[in-house]
């Protein structure tokens, strides 16, 4: 499938994830690109690169892109990047977790080990960092969504 093809497909599911004046800039890459461009630069750079690498620069370009309240489409869209990057879709999974402090629900990408391990990482869009979710003392998980709840949460 071509490149700009996925993107466009990256970006119709984050709906609104990406603001327009995104600036490459803040990717740390130099000039003005849109998000497109930059996400494109991103898939291409690390496709290759060992999965936490993956890992940590999907995570960390979603993050800092400014936030518009759909939890949902940001972890969405960290999914598709990821799978465009080669990483096997069955280790991707959406869940829906509660903040125990806030009582806040969010909406995570666990990622689990390629020899099936139990124990996921979580790519959360509140906290820059990757951890396990056992290690993650802050969230309660509620429980793991498939694609067309996915699809159910994010229309209501």
């Amino acid at each position: 499938m071509n490149i700009k093809v996925i993107l466009l497909l990256i970006c119709v599911l984050a709906q609104g994830v990406m603001d327009e004046a995104w600036s490459r800039d803040r990717y740390d890459l130099g000039h003005e690109w849109t998000a497109e461009e930059a996400l494109a630069d991103m898939v291409i750079r690390f496709r290759y690169a060992p999965d936490m690498v993956k890992f940590r620069e999907v995570n960390r370009f979603f993050n800092q892109m400014p936030y518009h309240g759909d939890v949902a489409g940001y972890a969405l869209a960290k999914k598709q990047a990821l799978i465009e990057m080669d990483v096997e879709p069955h280790r991707l999974q959406l869940a829906h977790v509660k903040h125990r402090r806030s009582q806040d629900d969010l909406i995570v990408l666990l990622v689990y080990p390629e020899m099936g391990g139990e124990d996921a990482l979580v790519l959360d869009s509140f906290f820059p960092g990757i951890s396990l979710l056992s290690e993650r003392e802050d969230l309660f998980l509620v429980l793991t969504l498939d694609d067309e709840e996915v699809d159910r949460l994010r229309a209501q």
